[in-house]
């Protein structure tokens, strides 16, 4: 261990990395990275991370309120260049709000995927999206705050 020299538990793990600790515990697992004692070094979250894919695209601290949120998931995904097939897990965008901040977003995202603003990688679990070329225009508006998710996609 580095840093402080002060191993961490699942539950301080999974909060520093945004994650529930069963998805945690669950990748580790499955990683063949079971730490002794589930005692995990601090700084080497980055890693496992990324090796997991736990991205978190919102800034930090994020924006309050759905459109806010949104508009920032969006500009994060056209950010990030994940278009025409470049997917991305879609819990990178909600990872790290509150509960009903990340199911309201989760909700905005499904409305999308289902409106085709963004496509849904098939037969993956758990969900990867990208931005399509057709909804680039479209997704622009709403990143850029000249529409919010409801002009785009009536309920």
């Amino acid at each position: 261990m580095s840093g402080d020299l002060t191993p961490i538990d699942v539950a301080t793990a999974a909060r520093r990395l945004a994650v529930p600790p069963t998805e945690l515990v669950r990748f580790c697992v499955l990683a063949g990275r079971v730490p002794a004692r589930w005692a995990f070094d601090a700084e080497a979250l980055p890693e496992l991370a990324a090796e997991a894919g736990w991205v978190r695209l919102l800034p930090t601290p994020a924006p309050a309120g759905l459109d806010a949120q949104l508009r920032a998931a969006v500009e994060a995904l056209r950010e990030g260049d994940h278009r025409d097939g470049r997917f991305i897990r879609a819990d990178a965008l909600w990872r790290g709000l509150s509960a009903p901040d990340a199911e309201a977003l989760e909700q905005a995202v499904t409305r999308l995927i289902a409106a085709g603003l963004l496509l849904r990688q098939p037969g993956i679990e758990p969900v990867a999206v990208c931005i399509p070329r057709e909804a680039e225009d479209k997704l622009a508006t709403l990143a850029a705050g000249e529409a919010v998710l409801d002009d785009l996609v009536p309920q």
